[in-house]
């Protein structure tokens, strides 16, 4: 027998992609008459596809890794052919994540903001982790009121044998809220000179207000 023609689609190296379908084909002709023709994918042999003298296999999916393959031809003499060992490689696929931080990356105190990560792939669910400030966080990280600071978030995935290691960072800047400091008035009927007062205790009464929510007042 002779093989001829070897042709592989995608063509190596390969990046892995789960939807991806690895086609290997090769022409196998005989004086006489072809009788099976076998493709080895490593140690384990697979059955082939004929159409004409073209002798195809299919893998809906390979892992990334390297892998040594060759077609086996035998004609109803008994004779037997191999084709040169051959290696095909599949690398890691580098996942495209994404982080965005809305309303925008700088705001000012007071305003809810949301940090969320994505295009985390399927096999890799578990191992996509959102991080503010080295501390991982829920994803979304949704934050009614973030004092006044810099804030580093990292989407990040450790990967697996098919996805590299990846990360990425948005940096979110909490600014003060410019216009003043928070107004306190005491309203009656709050005593002077403690001239209510009953043991330990005196009554005050006061309003405060400010243009950042919350705000808090307190006696010292």
């Amino acid at each position: 027998p002779v093989i001829s023609n070897i042709n592989v689609n995608p063509s190596s190296p390969a990046t892995y992609n789960p939807l991806q379908t690895y086609t290997f084909s090769a022409i196998c002709t005989d004086n006489v008459a072809v009788d099976n023709v076998v493709f080895w994918l490593g140690s384990d042999a697979y059955s082939t596809t004929r159409s004409g003298d073209v002798y195809t296999v299919s893998f809906p999916t390979l892992g990334a890794g390297t892998y040594d393959y060759q077609f086996e031809c035998a004609d109803t003499s008994g004779n037997v052919e191999l084709s040169p060992l051959t290696i095909y490689e599949v690398n890691q696929s580098t996942p495209s994540l994404s982080l965005v931080i809305a309303p925008g990356t700088t705001v000012s105190e007071g305003t809810q903001t949301t940090a969320s990560g994505s295009n985390c792939p399927s096999q890799l669910t578990s191992a996509c982790r959102l991080y503010r400030n080295n501390v991982q966080v829920s994803n979304p990280d949704n934050q009614n009121f973030l004092p006044q600071g810099t804030y580093i978030y990292i989407f990040n995935t450790t990967g697996n044998v098919n996805y590299s290691v990846v990360s990425t960072t948005q940096t979110l800047v909490v600014n003060p809220v410019s216009g003043g400091n928070p107004s306190v008035q005491f309203v009656p009927p709050t005593p002077n000179d403690g001239s209510s007062q009953t043991g330990t205790s005196i009554p005050v009464n006061v309003s405060s207000s400010d243009s950042v929510a919350p705000h808090y007042t307190f006696v010292d």
